[in-house]
């Protein structure tokens, strides 16, 4: 009798031990399929959020402003696939610092192109007027510069800009800006900014556009073009303006 219920206690404990292996499996099964659902969702949450991003950078790429080089202008000029043509091609035909010709002492021989900007002169640095530079750029008294833009008088065609730096009152730069299709009208303003927004207000008047005229007028005087600003840098005096920060090279 004893022997048979030693028996009966070794096959329950056997089965108890059986079972308690299943259900330990049964743990580690369940354990790893949840870290995989978990590993799952991580992985599509991954993918949603590239093809959001590509999407954004595609919805970028369409919409680049035809302008030299991260402009702040919101107003349309053309349409986006022309817009996207013209980026191309400008990136095509960059102008780097080495392209600029130097005469025997090592200074830029003008006038020189930059994609739709044509550098006339460099003027010359004001170190002595802070007014004359700030932080990010430097305007030279005597700088010139040549750009094509929208007409303001002719709807269907554009014009050739100039613009200058000249000397204002309360030893401030003045700047001015005017057209080739209407010399006479001649924009002046105490910044760069306020010029250019008087003349893309005018340009998508003309062509009866709504626009919001958010335009950064350094981008459009060319004091914001690399090439430009490293010209710029190698003038004399440029060491003295106390609040410029030199671009890295």
């Amino acid at each position: 009798m004893l022997g048979s219920n030693l028996t009966t206690f070794s096959l329950n404990d056997n089965h108890i031990q059986k079972h308690r292996r299943m259900k330990r499996k049964l743990l580690d099964f369940i354990t790893k399929h949840e870290e995989a659902k978990r590993a799952l969702d991580q992985a599509n949450q991954r993918i949603i959020l590239l093809e959001a991003r590509n999407r954004e950078l595609k919805r970028q790429q369409a919409s680049a402003p035809d302008t030299d080089s991260n402009d702040e202008e919101d107003i349309q000029e053309k349409p986006e696939k022309r817009k996207s043509r013209s980026v191309i091609k400008r990136r095509r035909t960059m102008v780097t610092l080495e392209d600029i010709p130097r005469d025997v002492n090592g200074k830029p021989i003008l006038p020189v192109t930059l994609g739709p900007l044509k550098l006339i002169s460099l003027g010359k640095i004001i170190h002595d007027k802070p007014a004359y530079h700030c932080a990010r750029h430097i305007y030279p008294l005597g700088y010139t510069v040549e750009r094509i833009y929208m007409s303001m008088v002719d709807p269907d065609r554009q014009s050739t800009y100039t613009c200058k730096v000249e000397e204002g009152e309360d030893d401030e730069p003045l700047f001015v800006v005017y057209a080739d299709d209407d010399p006479e009208n001649v924009m002046y303003g105490k910044t760069a900014t306020a010029c250019w927004t008087m003349i893309a207000r005018g340009a998508n008047k003309v062509r009866r556009k709504s626009c919001r005229n958010s335009i950064s007028g350094p981008e459009y005087y060319g004091l914001a073009n690399q090439v430009v600003r490293h010209l710029i840098e190698e003038m004399d005096h440029v060491d003295l303006l106390e609040k410029y920060k030199k671009s890295p090279f």
